[in-house]
């Protein structure tokens, strides 16, 4: 035995290190997660005098929801906007506006936001995403996302009291300062420009957004950012480790005690216009100095500039080190929620598989097929998860699984901008051949796409024609990235949504149509390809080609839950949207030359 003893222990020592080093290092473990209907519940609404000076109002929860500019949804992003309809006076008060931070504040950490859209690369705009530590600039400022006017590229950033310098290597993006005094050089700071035109703005939008990583250690700040196809497993299995993603966009790590400059920060949104960097560089931007003398009065007078000057946040979450062995549960907090134990969070899509699971992931899933799921996910008042070699905790299998879930979907692009694919894809129309006649009420139709059959609340009846030119529906909006969700979110306050390349169409009422074969409506949607939006005529130069059995052909969803003399609009006359794209802007159909619609300006 004393022989055996001896003989383990070199394997022994050799064990201890490696669990000593496992303690030392530790692993992320999610420590906070800001998702959802309760994404705003983690955060206070700061109505506040911008300390940037500028042209801006920032307005409370209730002004803010008041107002249409924030909005959320179980199944949905966070939506924060701006006002995009009131013309003002440029020396008056700004434009309405939301600052949001959040009640809990973290030194040390690795914060993770997964961003649809952003309202960046629009003059005038001068968006962040960033966190902020109290008596700046003493505890510190990290700008993680940040730009002004038509800029294409992200500037990450630090400001701090003096004392701190960072050379900028090993980093992806181009140094643009080592100082990070906030006292000095106009309060520049120290930081980098992302490499890439996709990190910011329409690149970033145009690409369904993706995932910014930024990890505070003492002896470090980094900032990593992911393109929508390029995020990294471990994020997707929520087990992140920053060791796998190779070099980051902005390296802060050098000449600066970290400990002593950043500590207690919490999470801040905002966007605003014009003030000490906007404002101050308007004339240096020859496409937005050639639009206007000065940025406020751009600002003031140019209301529809700002419709897609808004976030679109899927989820952020905040993950803390801690011991890499352990032997229970991970706490998670959630606002209002707590990570349940007998639940599995899954897309909508995946309902008619798996109906008794909790769907809880953000966004709309119009793809399919979205995930091969093994079979053994069994159902009832415990979840069972046998098909995971390695023993994991109860409430981190369910969160890797939704998580593996989020990112195996896509998410619906709900930018506006004309930035995405061509409003006019070319596709090879097959013959039109009807296959039933007048089949108003069927919602029965011959697939040979990959359209969803069930979507929101909406099902699926086909591709139709009209003999009476669709008269009863009325153009809602015009999207270069119109997606079918987009267009059956403007559409909840009607029974039907007609979808026509980029441009939706709602009504209450369906009569004379024709359904032609689904391979007849052949358009790939601007916003998702993988999509069908209609089909037939293509657009003439004076506007929409006038709609017959032989003409225009529509993707048509039916509402299952309008009824009529319900509700269904809000108190401004809009419809709801929970997909955090802006309200749409009705248009009446009779407004664009040449199209036949009948003289409808009901709003949707």
């Amino acid at each position: 035995m004393f022989t055996y003893f001896l003989a383990m222990l070199p394997l022994l020592s050799l064990l201890f290190a490696i669990g000593s080093a496992a303690a030392q290092n530790g692993i992320y473990h999610l420590d906070s997660s800001f998702s959802g209907s309760s994404f705003f519940d983690g955060f206070n609404f700061e109505a506040i005098e911008d300390p940037t000076h500028g042209f801006v109002t920032y307005v409370n929860s209730a002004q803010a929801t008041a107002l249409n500019l924030t909005y959320t949804s179980p199944n949905g992003p966070a939506y924060m906007g701006v006002d995009h309809t009131s013309v003002l006076s440029s020396s008056g008060p700004g434009r309405k506006s939301v600052r949001i931070s959040s009640k809990k504040s973290w030194t040390h950490g690795l914060f993770i936001a997964d961003i649809a859209h952003m309202p960046g690369g629009i003059c005038g705009t001068w968006p962040a995403f960033w966190t902020l530590g109290p008596n700046w600039p003493n505890a510190g400022e990290i700008d993680i996302i940040e730009g002004v006017n038509s800029v294409a590229s992200n500037t990450m950033s630090l400001h701090t009291s003096a004392g701190c310098t960072i050379p900028g290597t090993s980093q992806l993006g181009s140094s643009i300062g080592t100082d990070c005094d906030g006292n000095s050089n106009d309060n520049a700071g120290c930081g980098s420009t992302a490499a890439g035109s996709n990190t910011y703005g329409a690149g970033f939008n145009a690409n369904g957004g993706g995932v910014y990583a930024m990890e505070w250690t003492s002896s470090h700040i980094r900032v990593w950012f992911f393109r929508r196809n390029n995020i990294p497993s471990d994020i997707v299995n929520g087990r992140p480790d920053p060791s796998d993603w190779g070099m980051p966009q902005a390296n802060f790590q050098g000449d600066c005690k970290i400990d002593r400059h950043f500590k207690d920060h919490s999470i801040i949104f905002d966007t605003t216009f014009c003030g000490d960097w906007a404002g101050n560089t308007w004339n240096a931007d020859d496409t937005c100095s050639d639009q206007a003398s000065t940025c406020s009065g751009y600002v003031a007078a140019n209301p529809r500039a700002f419709r897609d000057a808004y976030w679109s946040i899927n989820s952020v979450e905040v993950y803390k080190l801690g011991p890499s062995i352990h032997s229970g549960p991970i706490p998670v907090e959630s606002g209002d929620t707590t990570v349940s134990s007998n639940k599995i969070a899954v897309p909508t899509a995946s309902k008619d598989l798996f109906p008794d699971l909790d769907a809880t992931r953000p966004a709309f899933y119009e793809s399919e097929p979205f995930l091969s799921l093994p079979s053994t996910i069994l159902r009832g008042s415990s979840t069972k998860v046998p098909f995971l070699s390695n023993p994991t905790p109860p409430s981190r299998i369910q969160t890797s699984l939704a998580k593996q879930l989020h990112y195996a979907l896509p998410t619906t692009r709900v930018s506006t901008k004309a930035t995405a694919p061509s409003p006019n894809p070319v596709a090879i129309r097959p013959p039109s051949t009807a296959i039933s006649q007048n089949l108003n009420s069927a919602d029965v139709e011959i697939s040979t796409y990959s359209n969803p059959d069930h979507l929101e609340s909406f099902t699926h009846v086909g591709c139709r024609s009209s003999t009476v030119n669709f008269n009863s529906f009325t153009l809602v909006f015009e999207s270069d990235t119109l997606t079918l969700g987009m267009c059956l979110v403007a559409c909840s306050g009607h029974t039907y949504a007609g979808i026509h390349r980029n441009h939706c169409f709602c009504s209450i009422s369906i009569q004379d149509t024709t359904t032609f074969h689904s391979s007849s409506c052949n358009y790939p949607c601007p916003g998702d390809p993988s999509q069908i939006c209609g089909g037939g005529e293509k657009y003439t130069t004076e506007g929409i080609a006038g709609r017959d059995e032989d003409g225009m052909l529509f993707t048509l969803y039916k509402n299952a839950d309008f009824a009529p003399g319900k509700k269904h609009l809000n108190e401004a006359g809009e419809s709801p949207s929970d997909e955090g794209m802006p309200p749409p802007v009705p248009r009446p159909a009779a407004s664009i030359p040449g199209n036949g619609f009948a003289q409808d300006t009901t709003a949707c």
